[in-house]
């Protein structure tokens, strides 16, 4: 320690930084080039059900680093990476960096108009674009990443350590962004020169950071030139912590960097779920002392837990503390000491250090220090300032604004930010870019913005404003959506008459209320204590309804009580679904109801919209063989001492599936299921059994097999899963994640990615598949207008389907369309509405067709619609898709697997009148009406899931997804290919006439699913009556 003369002690020096060897003089591309040389057959990085390997990383930003070079980027130039977090983004930024550029990632679904200003503020002319962004920015030239997977290397460059790499934009106090210019340096001195920060090729990195925020340069750079394993996270897994935490597990992630938000949610629900992390970093904004306490007293802390802070001005972090403990009473964690070849100094107003113990601003150099912001030379002067502490000619050091003060031990303690800068949900803004847009508006007179909330994790913005005349408030909210990112927009908009004046004459914010609840928040807050089955005192604006318990059905509850409470059109609950999924807070959640009540909401519905053609084309394509086509069927096969693999053998058809292949065959079948073990993923298969009343399992036939569609490699071990792909003959895959509500996103890691899985497993030995999926896949093309199908017609017009599940059932089926013309012999099985078995009558009553009886019935209220009832008996089904498994072993073919004899609603309703029940019938608008009306009163009633196939309508054909599979709609559908293969088999489908719907009735009363109808009642036809 040095006294100043005053008493006072001065920091040592070596409490400022230290210097470490590392390869600074080296450009990303050369520092990559040594991993992928090195590890060319690893996996680099991992999407869902998607994998490349290091080579293969290598040679595709290759390919797509020639084609940039061939629409002229040259050295130096600015080129946009337009797109989310995905497996094709590394593949970009090496891309560029290779043609010489220096990559800009920008963020899709940031507002066309500040897309705009970004690209002209620093004269991006190229775009490379990654899946699902076609048409912004479609006026700058673009090439697409995912069109340029092979091809020539590009020609050689010469970037260096010091040149820049990629720029990032932060918050601009007058209202413009302000662009970051790092060099390559900067990031090798972030993810190679510092032990704290180190990982190894035996890591396993999770990705979480949008590739327009510096967190993804130590995700992405940190793993792919330490030779690791990056694993991207999806937005749905990230903000939900059960999510998170089996994410982690089946991943087997090692290193792991949160936001102090998602951390502090994880934390609240699940303290014990980073045990098996090496490394868990945190930061981005100040931790709660008690919930990282929460973590280390869980008894499962990870290995080692960091407090991360740094700006992007200096490349990520700037420094990181080591939390071993929190003592009581603890009100800051520190953030710690600097990293490897960075410094840090705390200095008063004249930039003179500071004693320890005193307050001062953090200045930060190094290595780490960005070239400065572009094309804004006053303000790089003014925030990048001469090193006076470092004899190195041209060292700089950025002034980042936050008051800290050098605690006894040698770390630094966050107190709070000098200017209007701060983080909320991990997102930095500054709060006078965004007084300055709102000031900007014509209909604003006067404009401030101050933060409520206290707490990191629930703090929102509220922007005040004085209006000109009759302001309208949504064209104000409509001007800064088109204007600020998302992350930026305030929660809240607040009409004052005049703002309140200090005695400075500035605007006294003190002055302002800090939490106003409008009666939309009230609204929502009670209808969400009433759906969560909570005290409504215990519900704030920044709470989450999953943090509440929430779920998928209790959404669907929720929206159906928000349409009769609110007015809120019943069409818009897709779009307040995707909504609660991207941000489930309060707060956001009434400002949706509020703009779905003015129609502003349907401006987010392209966004909803998958490339699914895209979507259907694996990561890694298998090497062409000759297409397996044998049009000979084969003698059924017995499989003496073969195998099968079935997978979704714990649901309704898997079970009856499972049942058919032990009688057919003597196989030894192998179930994928999710179980912890054998004995767990025995005991499921064997409830599935029982449950149906299928009987006993038969000792060693029956191999539950623990896994997981989701994960790459089905769960299983490399070993396990190479052994597996040795040993099978035959593969039936029936798993899929079947949900109504959520949207494609959500669905696909399971159903799409799990069917790349089994064709990289059954390829090897051209193993033959066979699919169940489902005829929803052609609804696309009835409402494009197509009358007439045949089981060969090539799939098309998904963007018509508009249901997740039907969408990832549709690119699971061109996945393996694929893997057809790679030689993989293929059958696809569609059958309609799946319904009880023909002895018992059971059936799946989860079924959307059950709950739509249920609801039928309850209200005494029928639809007059054109709705087919082809029904196929569940152990009909079995047969036919087991016979044509054994049979068609050699053939690739589409069967329609539906029934010749169909009834219709109508017929229904004639049956549920001869059992008692009143029943009159209404148009379709008016019946949806009243049912929704009868849900919001009833929401744990067994339709309240399935609202949405109601009342959600399609954009492109203005059709309500339920109308698409009316008879008039849907398109007609041959059955030939499945007739022919039927043909002798004795395993025809029973006609829907009476005696049938009369024996499922049956069922449903005896079950309890339907109560008995009342017996003074009286039983009418009312197609003319009233309603």
């Amino acid at each position: 320690m040095v006294d100043d003369g005053s008493g006072a002690v001065l920091p040592p020096e070596e409490w400022s930084g230290r210097v470490t060897g590392y390869p600074g003089d080296s450009s990303i591309v050369d520092l990559f080039a040594g991993q992928a040389a090195g590890r060319s057959d690893e996996t680099a990085v991992v999407e869902g059900g998607r994998w490349i390997t290091y080579g293969e990383l290598d040679r595709w930003s290759d390919a797509t680093a020639a084609r940039l070079s061939e629409a002229g980027v040259r050295a130096g130039d600015m080129v946009g990476l337009l797109g989310e977090r995905c497996l094709e983004a590394p593949v970009g930024m090496l891309a560029i960096l290779k043609a010489g550029g220096v990559y800009v990632p920008l963020d899709p679904a940031d507002p066309a108009g500040r897309l705009r200003t970004l690209v002209d503020q620093i004269g991006v002319r190229q775009v490379l674009r990654l899946p699902g962004t076609e048409g912004v920015l479609a006026d700058v030239p673009s090439i697409a990443v995912a069109d340029h997977r092979e091809g020539p290397p590009p020609p050689g460059t010469t970037a260096g350590g010091g040149d820049p790499a990629y720029v990032m934009f932060t918050s601009g106090s007058t209202g413009v962004p302000k662009a970051v210019a790092v060099p390559h340096r900067a990031v090798a001195r972030l993810v190679l020169g510092d032990d704290d920060l180190r990982i190894t090729a035996a890591d396993r990195v999770s990705h979480t950071g949008h590739p327009a925020f510096d967190a993804s340069v130590f995700e992405i750079w940190g793993a792919l030139l330490n030779g690791a394993r990056l694993v991207i996270v999806d937005n749905a897994t990230l903000l939900d912590p059960a999510l998170l935490a089996e994410f982690f597990t089946r991943e087997e992630i090692t290193v792991a960097w949160l936001t102090a938000g998602v951390f502090h949610q994880c934390v609240r629900e699940r303290p014990e779920m980073f045990g098996g992390l090496r490394c868990l970093i945190a930061g981005g904004d100040v931790l709660d002392p008690g919930l990282v306490g929460a973590v280390l007293a869980s008894g499962q802390p990870p290995r080692r837990m960091l407090n991360g802070y740094g700006p992007t001005e200096n490349t990520t972090f700037s420094a990181v503390h080591h939390i071993t403990g929190v003592p009581r009473g603890t009100a800051r964690i520190p953030i710690g000491r600097p990293i490897a070849n960075s410094t840090c100094h705390i200095v008063d107003d004249d930039g003179n250090p500071v004693p320890v113990g005193v307050e001062g601003e953090l200045w930060v150099g190094g290595d780490g220090v960005a070239l400065g912001y572009l094309n804004d030379p006053a303000l790089t002067a003014a925030r990048f300032v001469p090193d006076r502490f470092s004899d190195r000619p041209g060292a700089r050091l950025f002034r980042t604004g936050d008051q800290v003060r050098w605690l006894p031990d040698g770390t630094i303690d966050f107190l709070g930010r000098r200017d209007r800068m701060l983080k909320i949900r991990g997102f930095r803004v500054e709060l006078d870019e965004i007084e300055a847009v709102l000031a900007a508006a014509d209909d604003v007179a006067a404009a401030t913005v101050v933060v409520a909330g206290d707490d990191p994790d629930r703090r929102t913005v509220v922007a005040y404003y004085q209006p000109v005349g009759q302001a309208d408030q949504s064209a104000i909210r409509a001007y800064l959506a088109e204007r600020l990112p998302r992350f930026m927009l305030p929660g809240r908009l607040v009409p004052v008459d005049r703002l309140p004046l200090a005695g400075t004459g500035k605007v006294d914010r003190s002055a302002l209320g800090r939490r106003p609840r409008t009666p939309t928040e009230v609204g929502v807050a009670r209808l969400w204590a009433e759906v969560l089955d909570v005290d409504p005192d215990e519900v704030g604006l920044e709470d989450g309804f999953f943090d509440l318990g929430g779920n998928s059905v209790l959404a669907a509850r929720l929206f159906v009580r928000l349409q009769s409470m609110f007015g809120v059109d019943r069409s818009q609950s897709r779009f307040l679904t995707s909504r609660l999924l991207a941000d489930p807070r309060l707060v956001a959640c009434a400002a949706a109801v509020q703009e779905a009540r003015t129609g502003l909401i349907d401006r987010d519905g392209a966004a909803l919209n998958a490339d699914f053609q895209r979507e259907s084309v694996a990561a890694v394509v298998a090497r062409p063989r000759t297409p397996a086509d044998d049009d000979e069927p084969t003698e059924p096969l017995r499989l003496a001492g073969g195998s099968v693999l079935l997978t979704g053998g714990t649901g309704f058809l898997g079970g009856y599936l499972l049942r058919r292949l032990l009688t057919e065959t003597e196989a030894e079948i192998h179930c994928l299921v999710r179980a912890a073990d054998e004995d767990a993923g025995r005991r499921r298969l064997a409830e599935g059994q029982n449950r149906f009343q299928l009987g006993d399992l038969p000792a060693g036939r029956v191999r539950p097999v623990p896994g997981d569609l989701g994960r790459p490699g089905l769960g299983l071990s490399a070993a396990d899963f190479d052994a597996l792909a040795q040993r099978v003959d035959l593969v039936v895959h029936a798993g899929a994640y079947v949900n109504f509500t959520y949207p494609y996103s959500q669905l696909a890691p399971v159903t799409v990615g799990g069917t790349r899985e089994i064709v990289r497993l059954a390829t090897p030995r051209r193993v033959p598949v066979h699919f169940v999926s489902t005829l929803a896949v052609l609804a696309g093309f009835g409402a494009a207008g197509v009358r007439e199908v045949t089981e060969d017609t090539p799939l098309a017009h998904p963007e018509h389907l508009f249901m997740g599940y039907t969408e990832s059932k549709w690119v699971a089926e061109a996945v393996l369309a694929h893997a057809v013309r790679d030689g993989l012999p293929v059958g696809i099985h569609r059958p309609y509405e799946v319904s009880g078995d023909l002895a018992s009558g059971a059936w799946n009553l989860e079924n959307a067709t059950c709950a739509m009886l249920r609801l039928m019935v309850d209200t005494g209220l029928a639809p007059d619609i054109d709705l087919s009832m082809d029904l196929v008996p569940v152990d009909v089904l079995a047969a036919q898709i087991v016979h044509l498994a054994l049979t068609r072993t050699r053939q690739s073919r589409t069967y329609h697997l539906t029934n010749p004899r169909p009834a219709t609603l109508g017929d229904m309703t004639e049956v549920l009148r001869s059992h008692g029940y009143r029943m009159r019938t209404l148009p379709f608008d008016e019946w949806v009406s009243r049912a929704v009306e009868f849900v919001a009163e009833n929401p744990r009633h067994p339709f309240t899931p399935f609202v949405p196939l109601w009342v959600d309508r399609c954009p492109r054909s203005g059709l309500v997804v339920k109308q698409m599979y009316f008879t008039s709609v849907f398109p007609r559908f041959g059955r030939g290919n499945a007739e022919r293969a039927l043909a002798g088999s004795g395993l025809s489908m029973p006609p829907v006439d009476a005696a049938l719907l009369d024996h499922y009735v049956r069922f449903f009363r005896r079950s309890g699913y339907l109560p008995a109808p009342d017996a003074g009642s009286e039983v009418t036809d009312s197609r003319s009556a009233t309603a």
